[in-house]
C-alpha cells in the first residue's frame, strides 16, 4: 500500500514540529514495518521526520517535490529513495502526491496540509488524523467532533476519516 503523510513543513527546531517529532518518526517506522511505501512532499518538517523513521526500518520513500532541482524551495530531505521533482508549485504538487496513494495520515499542518486534506477527501482517499498534533489536523477533528468513526467531511461521504491517539491505533489502519 502507498501511504502519504502530510503535515507541517519547516525547521525541525520549530516548537510545533519538535513537539511532535517522536510521533512523526514512529509513524514512519510503523509504515515501513507494515511493508508499505511512504510518500510525502519530500521536504523538511514532518516530511523529513517520517522519512527518517521509515528509513530506520528499511522502508521505501518517495518525495513529491515542488519546482525543479536546484530551486531553494525544492530541497529534498536526506532520507528519500525517490525524489520526484514535479516542476509544479507547492499546492499543485500535492495533487500529484495524493493521486499516487491509498491512504493519507495527517499530522499537524498549516494551509498546505488543509489543501491536502480536502483534496484527499475529494479523491476518495481514507484519511487518518493523528490527534493532539496541532494545526489543521486538530482543527478538522474539533470541527467534526468525531462522535462516530468513520466520520465524513461532507454529505457526499467521499472518503472515510478516522482519528487516532497513538501509534498502536494508527497501526490498525495500515
Amino acid at each position: 500500500m502507498n501511504v502519504a503523510v502530510i503535515g507541517y513543513s519547516g525547521d525541525l527546531c520549530d516548537t510545533k514540529i519538535s513537539d511532535i517529532s517522536d510521533i512523526c518518526v514512529k509513524t514512519g517506522e510503523a509504515i515501513a514495518e507494515s511493508g508499505h511505501v511512504l510518500w510525502s512532499g519530500g521536504r523538511n518538517g514532518v516530511m523529513e521526520l517520517v522519512s527518517k523513521g521509515a528509513k530506520n526500518k528499511n522502508g521505501k520513500i518517495f518525495g513529491i517535490l515542488p519546482w525543479e532541482p536546484g530551486n531553494e524551495n525544492s530541497v529534498p530531505n536526506d532520507y528519500l529513495d525517490f525524489p520526484i521533482f514535479t516542476g509544479l508549485d507547492f499546492a499543485t504538487r500535492s495533487f500529484v502526491l495524493l493521486k499516487n496513494v491509498d491512504i493519507v495520515i495527517s499530522i499537524g499542518g498549516g494551509s498546505g496540509t488543509a489543501i491536502e486534506i480536502f483534496a484527499a477527501y475529494s479523491y476518495g482517499k481514507k484519511i487518518v488524523f493523528f490527534e493532539n498534533t496541532g494545526g489543521w489536523t486538530d482543527n478538522i477533528i474539533s470541527l467534526f467532533k468525531k462522535t462516530t468513526q468513520p466520520f465524513f467531511l461532507d454529505h457526499r461521504k467521499s472518503a472515510p476519516s478516522f482519528t487516532v491517539k497513538s501509534i498502536e491505533e494508527l497501526k490498525s489502519h495500515l
